[in-house]
């Protein structure tokens, strides 16, 4: 008998990646532009840093 599909609930760490992956995605095509002007680079990687900071995935 195949397992009830309506049971079955993701993990919790699961949830959290996908939530995050999209987002993630977001921030690094908007930074792609501005890689080359001043110190952008350094505040996108700080803006990725806080947003992994903050899902704690």
């Amino acid at each position: 008998m195949a397992p009830d599909a309506s049971v079955f609930s993701p993990p919790p760490w699961r949830v959290s990646l996908m939530a995050a992956l999209p987002i993630g995605l977001c921030l690094l095509v908007m930074a792609v532009p501005a890689v080359g002007h001043g110190h952008a680079l350094a505040y996108r990687t700080l803006y990725l840093l806080a947003f992994l900071a903050g899902c704690r995935c």
